[in-house]
């Protein structure tokens, strides 16, 4: 929520809980049973709101980390939904924020729904494992783990292996050791334009330039046309028709002696264990979850360095019957959210239903947008991080009529007087945003006499009056019958006034400003101005202002007296006389 022109907050009372790790088994099916109050009872503070067909995002908090938490639930049944990975840049080689990525797809009928951020990176943007893109490999994979979607949507999270193989104009088959990498001694690599411009090979080698007949496709074989051979010659041209066989050493005499121009060569990429059509795939590092159990596999991934101190993390997970995937990011290196090592992070993965769940890239990458907005944190300085690649959600539904009205925030706290700018957003029925003047709906309180006000643009302020417990209201936008909705709204009371200092001693003729500070229902410091309480002298030693600077008179003792509405309190003062030097 987004306080404005308030008085100023000493410190943000914690209203959360400690212990969530208590929701396996808690979110079986289609529904959302994070937005439905199960949390209620774990004194977790959260706010979920539906954000597509199928799509809810949720905002927790816990005492226990501190962690700030956002969940992505996707029920992956949901025909219209499909998840999407992106690459930053034109090639394998390029840095984009991802929230830039995200809308730069966004497009009628590929709504962006949500996107975190991919697979760690290096300098240069290359991710350091496979990246598929609508059934297009760009990078091969590495030893560590991988999620992928399948051409019917089933993720699954695996370690994959690739083979590379081409098939010349005599019918046989010759392996490949690589694909879109350096070439090493004796190897022969495939380049496509995911590359770069060319192949950035030395003069070492030999390379056959192909055109390509038939699109690039994981797991399916592909023909292509030789359209020029380059023997002692390297960093041959790419495009996007144009692939390039390049060896060198023992594959370079294989090269010379059996592929010419004109040839025509099938190629295929492969990788296994087969589980399906993989269509969107990147990495990740390590493993969380196995088979419904806590299995941080660092023996085989990162290392127990890498697991064992809390940072930002992002991770992505699904349940045994991949009908709900969790996208999941967690604030870190924060006053409000240190971060969770490894394990704490798999054991919120298992507590929200997740059977499979991998890490992903984090720290200052850790990045979660949600229908175009940033919703997480970002640790870094500087705000949001450039990354080598995305992970999207996407909805293909066509934007339609509007359907429903959705008051942000859900909920809110606050002290007498502070107030709020409450905000609508309009979406049509598959939750795709739409615009809405302020003209073409209204606001109204649940009750006349509540604890505040609203005016025409969404602005509701606390009122000021002597409580003595907490008061709530809901805050209601109604364009009709079926188009409305409400927030609700809790106003504290004030428990205890302060002031600072606690006691005085002073000489005859000294002064003092004095600072009251409130302290309301919920443990929050609030400073008003001390033109706003009453202040009184008592024992006649001395004056004090309508702003609460006192001066003292005679000597002797006596006390100063604050009042605010119910709450008083007194403090007391010592005047000594005042010293002379020689």
């Amino acid at each position: 929520m987004r306080l404005v022109n308030c008085p100023p907050r000493l410190a943000l009372p914690r209203r959360v809980g400690a212990a969530f790790f208590l929701l396996n088994g808690l979110l079986p099916v289609a529904r959302s049973v994070l937005a439905e109050g199960i949390l209620d009872s774990l004194k977790i503070s959260r706010q979920s709101r539906q954000v597509g067909p199928g799509v809810w995002h949720h905002q927790m908090q816990s005492a226990a980390g501190p962690w700030f938490i956002n969940v992505l639930e996707v029920d992956r049944r949901q025909s219209n939904l499909q998840f999407k990975t992106v690459k930053a840049g034109r090639g394998l080689h390029g840095l984009a924020r991802t929230s830039v990525m995200a809308a730069a797809v966004d497009a009628e009928r590929r709504r962006v729904v949500a996107a975190i951020n991919g697979d760690f990176f290096d300098t240069t943007g290359m991710p350091i494992n496979l990246q598929v893109t609508q059934g297009r490999m760009l990078r091969g994979p590495s030893p560590h783990s991988v999620v992928a979607f399948t051409d019917r949507g089933m993720p699954l999270i695996e370690i994959l292996s690739a083979s590379y193989r081409v098939r010349t104009r005599d019918g046989t088959w010759r392996d490949m050791q690589g694909f879109n990498r350096s070439r090493l001694t004796d190897e022969t690599i495939l380049f496509t334009s995911d590359f770069g411009a060319s192949t950035s090979t030395n003069k070492y080698g030999s390379e056959a330039i192909l055109r390509l007949l038939s699109p690039l496709a994981i797991n399916d074989t592909l023909r292509a046309v030789v359209r020029d051979r380059r023997s002692a010659a390297g960093n041959a041209p790419l495009a996007d028709s144009l692939i390039v066989v390049s060896g060198h050493g023992a594959a370079l005499r294989w090269l010379d002696s059996r592929v010419a121009v004109g040839d025509t060569l099938l190629l295929v990429c492969s990788l296994s264990p087969a589980r399906g059509r993989i269509v969107e795939a990147l990495g990740g590092l390590p493993r969380l979850l196995r088979a419904g159990k806590v299995a941080v596999e660092t023996d085989r991934e990162g290392g127990k360095h890498f697991s064992e101190v809390r940072h930002p993390r992002t991770a992505i997970g699904f349940s045994a019957d991949s009908s709900k995937v969790f996208l999941v990011t967690v604030d870190g290196r924060q006053e409000h959210s240190l971060g969770m090592t490894l394990y704490e992070l798999a054991d919120f993965m298992h507590s929200l239903g997740c059977a499979e769940a991998l890490n992903l890239d984090g720290g200052g990458s850790t990045t979660m947008v949600v229908r175009g907005k940033i919703v997480n944190h970002p640790s870094d300085a500087t705000g949001e991080r450039p990354v080598g690649n995305a992970l999207l959600l996407i909805s293909r539904a066509p934007t339609g009529r509007l359907a429903h009205l959705s008051v942000q925030p859900r909920r809110a706290v606050l002290a007498p007087e502070e107030h709020i700018d409450f905000a609508v957003a309009a979406t049509d029925s598959f939750f795709n945003p739409l615009s809405i003047g302020e003209d073409q709906f209204s606001w109204r309180l649940s009750r006349k006499n509540g604890p505040g006000k609203i005016d025409d643009r969404g602005r509701w302020t606390a009122v000021s009056r002597e409580m003595t417990k907490e008061d709530s209201g809901y805050v209601m936008v109604y364009r009709s019958p079926a188009l409305r909705d409400s927030a609700k709204v809790i106003v504290t009371a004030w428990r205890e006034l302060e002031i600072e200092p606690d006691s005085l001693v002073l000489q005859s003729g000294g002064s003092r400003a004095l600072a009251p500070k409130l302290i309301d229902s919920r443990g929050g410091a609030y400073r008003w101005p001390p033109a706003r309480f009453d202040w009184e002298v008592e024992g006649g030693i001395g004056s004090i202002s309508p702003t609460g600077v006192f001066t003292a008179g005679r000597t002797g003792s006596g006390w100063v007296r604050v009042r605010f509405e119910q709450l008083e309190r007194r403090i007391p003062v010592q005047i000594n006389a005042s010293t002379s030097g020689p």
